[in-house]
C-alpha cells in the first residue's frame, strides 16, 4: 500500500504544479526563473519518488520508526504540493521557501531511519544534498531583496547541476530494476 501511496502523492505533487503553473495570467508572465525552478522542482521529486521506491521495497513496514517515518513523508509530500500550487505567488519565492520546508521534514525522516540502524553512505549523501538543496532555496528567497536577477538565475542553475550530481552519485534510475 505504501508504494500506491508514493505514486500517488507523485501524481499530486505534479498537478499541483500545473495548476499552481496554470494560474500565471498570461502565460508569458512566467519567468525564466520560475521555468528553472519547476524543472528542480520536477526533477527533484522524480529523484525523491525513486528513491523512496526502492527504500519501499526493502523497509521492513511493521516497525514503529517505519510508520513514524511515513507519517514525515506525507507531510513533506503535503508540503512539496502546497509549494508547487503556490508558484504563481510573488514569482515563486514563497514555493521556494515551502519546498525547503518539505526537504527538510524529509531530512528528519533519513536522520531518524538512519539513528535507528546506522546510517549507509547513500543516506550520508541524501542529507548532506538536502542540507545543500535547503541552504540554496532559502537564500534566494531569504535575500530576494537584495539579490540581482541573475544572481537568482545563477543559484538555481546551481541547483539543477547539483540535482544532477545528487542523481548520478545515489544512481535513483538503477534502483527501478530491483526485483519485486
Amino acid at each position: 500500500m505504501v508504494k500506491h501511496i508514493n505514486n500517488s502523492f507523485l501524481v499530486v505533487v505534479i498537478s499541483a504544479l500545473l495548476i499552481g503553473l496554470s494560474k500565471f495570467d498570461p502565460p508569458s508572465r512566467i519567468s525564466v526563473f520560475t521555468l528553472l525552478f519547476a524543472l528542480f522542482y520536477l526533477a527533484l521529486r522524480l529523484k525523491t519518488y525513486l528513491d523512496d521506491f526502492a527504500f519501499f521495497k526493502a523497509a521492513r513496514l511493521d516497525t514503529p520508526n517505519f510508520k513514524v517515518g511515513f507519517v514525515l513523508a506525507i507531510i513533506s509530500w503535503c508540503v512539496w504540493a502546497l509549494s508547487g500550487y503556490m508558484i504563481y505567488k510573488s514569482d515563486s519565492l514563497i514555493s521556494l521557501f515551502l519546498l525547503g520546508i518539505s526537504i527538510s521534514v524529509s531530512t528528519i525522516w533519513i536522520i531518524a531511519e538512519g539513528l535507528r540502524q546506522g546510517a549507509s553512505k547513500e543516506q550520508y549523501s541524501w542529507i548532506i544534498m538536502n542540507a545543500l538543496y535547503v541552504t540554496l532555496l532559502w537564500s534566494i528567497h531569504g535575500f530576494r531583496e537584495l539579490l540581482p536577477e541573475w544572481t537568482k538565475l545563477l543559484l538555481m542553475i546551481c541547483l539543477l547541476i547539483l540535482l544532477c550530481l545528487d542523481f548520478h552519485l545515489s544512481k535513483s534510475f538503477k534502483k527501478l530494476e530491483l526485483p519485486d
